[in-house]
């Protein structure tokens, strides 16, 4: 279960779930508008302060996850008990063959470059971020169900040997899995058994990724980086369900801002807002008609 309490003031949201202190700070509508005054925009039906939802793309394929995949990358090579090979480039090799073999048995065409699975990516000596010309979100999402996969091949094959700190390498992959499939399955809005599944999902995820950052913080190991995007993913599953991440995330427009910035360019001033709106409904609104 997730801890309560006070946050450590020497690390980022140690205490969270339903239970952690800082919720008691999240802003109503009526403190919004006592603090603010009423305005047209208050008084729109379906108002709230907390109304721009989190774009799961950015915050899970772009950022949490690959952050993931780099830790445990990095630790199924770190010896030959999983994977074998004199160097870890060796060991790296074998693991590329293994997704590649994957992707070409689920007809996968989305995938991370060949140079993911290397030393010139992969640094243990500080936290790496992966660019999205090596991985993009649309190959991160079929990343996740193949590091559940792995999870579990990992598990058969050590056996006996398979440690707490394996089971929970392999639980964050299965919940990121089972996240991903219950958004890519669900409609608009989930059902109350697909809301109650997502959410326990998370407790998973996030319980064994915080043991596994704190586990290797205690060994100097630049790992599991716990960025600020796990606690915007917490408010998306605490504050926003039912409604679908899915439906929230960017995945069509992720040049939006650079064409965008192009529009206003090329627009008269008096036009440029206008014009841009324009852009933005017909790109992204009509996606939502019935």
């Amino acid at each position: 279960m997730p801890p309560t309490g006070e946050n450590d003031p020497e690390l980022l949201y140690t205490r969270w779930g339903r239970s952690a202190a800082h919720r008691n700070t999240l802003v109503t509508v009526n403190e919004f508008v006592a603090l603010h005054g009423p305005t047209p925009l208050t008084s729109v039906i379906g108002f709230h302060p907390w109304r721009l939802f989190p774009d799961a793309m950015h915050i899970l394929h772009l950022a949490v996850i690959p952050d993931a995949v780099v830790a445990i990358f990095l630790q199924y090579t770190d010896d030959e008990s999983i994977f074998s090979g004199s160097k870890r480039d060796d060991r790296l090799e074998n693991l590329w063959q293994l997704y590649r073999s994957w992707c070409e048995e689920g007809n996968v065409s989305e995938r991370a470059q060949r140079k993911l699975f290397s030393t010139a990516i992969l640094k243990n000596n500080h936290y790496v971020e992966i660019s999205q010309k090596v991985m993009n979100a649309t190959a991160c999402r079929y990343m996740v169900f193949f590091l559940a996969v792995l999870g579990e091949m990992v598990l058969q094959k050590l056996g006996p040997q398979a440690s707490n700190f394996h089971y929970w390498i392999a639980g964050v992959c299965w919940a990121f899995a089972s996240m991903e499939r219950i958004m890519l399955q669900g409609g608009r809005f989930l059902t109350q058994p697909q809301c109650e599944c997502f959410y326990n999902d998370y407790l998973v995820m996030r319980g064994g990724y915080n043991h596994l950052a704190q586990r290797a913080l205690s060994l100097q190991l630049p790992r599991w980086h716990c960025r600020p995007k796990l606690h915007q993913w917490e408010h998306a599953v605490l504050d926003y369900l039912p409604r679908n991440p899915r439906y929230c995330s960017n995945f069509l427009g992720e040049d939006f801002v650079r064409r965008a910035k192009t529009l206003a360019l090329q627009s008269h001033a008096n036009w440029m807002s206008r014009h841009v709106l324009l852009r933005y409904v017909l790109q992204f609104c009509l996606a939502w008609r019935e």
